[in-house]
């Protein structure tokens, strides 16, 4: 099954495309460039829409992974302040905080969740 229907696109080309674009800050225009260069023309609408595909298949797999972890007996928890400029709402010195969840070590499927959240609040807490 194709990572987007009707799309030439493999999973591994939107998975390099987003690696380029997020961990080298690699701009989609010039990959699109070197793709041309190689052959393959594609326009900017048609490369964001990889991207955005990309994303609902991480957001999909992570959602599942979640509701793996929670299944679990034990679970480890953590959060770690960090400072977010241009929060909407919030000053750029008060405190977010990026919550971590980690199945146990002895666990048979070992799973570790990341979650951004703007306060410590209870409700955050409900929600992983």
């Amino acid at each position: 099954m194709p990572l987007i229907s009707r799309s030439l696109a493999s999973a591994s080309l939107v998975a390099n495309i987003v690696a380029n674009k997020f961990e080298l800050a690699l701009p989609l225009d010039r990959q699109r460039h070197a793709l041309s260069e190689l052959g393959l023309v594609v326009s900017e609408t048609t490369i964001c829409n990889w991207v955005t595909a990309g994303a609902k298949w991480v957001t999909n797999l992570s959602d599942h992974l979640l509701t793996m972890l929670k299944s679990q007996t034990h679970v480890h928890g953590d959060e770690t302040p960090i400072q977010v400029l241009r929060e909407p709402g919030k000053s750029p010195t008060s405190k977010s905080y990026l919550w971590l969840m980690r199945s146990i070590e002895q666990a048979e499927q070992p799973i570790i969740h990341f979650h951004y959240a703007p306060s410590r609040s209870e409700a955050v807490i409900h929600w992983l």
